[in-house]
């Protein structure tokens, strides 16, 4: 009995040791898959990151040739007014608006979702703040008669 008893022990050892080499493979295996994985992930981040990169450039050459035609500074010999400079910022940055205002404004209730955000930004002291667009902001706080809409006045005076 004590050599069956042996025997079974030795067995269950080598059964052990065989099923703790599969386990290990196992692992081995899938911290392979996940480190590949993850290698993977930063690799597709750091491209698009690059790629942002490349589109911020080429979107930054764009504004800038925007507004040096807005401000017409080729055609003439003295520098802008600060009016001029702020009303072509203010035109630059309606640029971005305008891109968000349309894509938010395809869905369900987007709209008001903006007008949403504009009120409650206000509501917390947040001056300046806007994704709609001067020219929807201009009609969108006058009232039927013409007069402005002094509840959810726009950005700023500057833009009338």
């Amino acid at each position: 009995m004590k050599d069956e008893e042996k025997e079974r022990s030795r067995l269950y050892k080598q059964y052990a040791e065989q099923e703790g080499k599969q386990k290990e493979e196992e692992h081995v295996n899938f911290a392979y898959r996940f480190a590949d994985g993850a290698k993977r992930s930063v690799e597709d981040f750091l491209q698009g990151m690059g790629e942002e990169y490349n589109e911020t450039l080429e979107m930054s050459r764009f504004f800038f040739k925007l507004l040096e035609d807005k401000l017409r500074l080729r055609e003439r010999e003295t520098p802008p007014s600060k009016e001029e400079v702020k009303k072509a910022i203010e035109q630059l940055k309606d640029m971005g608006r305008v891109g968000v205002f349309a894509s938010v404004s395809i869905l369900p209730g987007g709209g008001l979702s903006l007008l949403g955000l504009e009120v409650l930004a206000r509501k917390f002291g947040v001056k300046n703040f806007s994704f709609i667009p001067s020219a929807f902001r201009k009609r969108l706080y006058k009232d039927d008669s013409g007069n402005r809409n002094t509840a959810f006045p726009p950005e700023s005076s500057d833009n009338e």
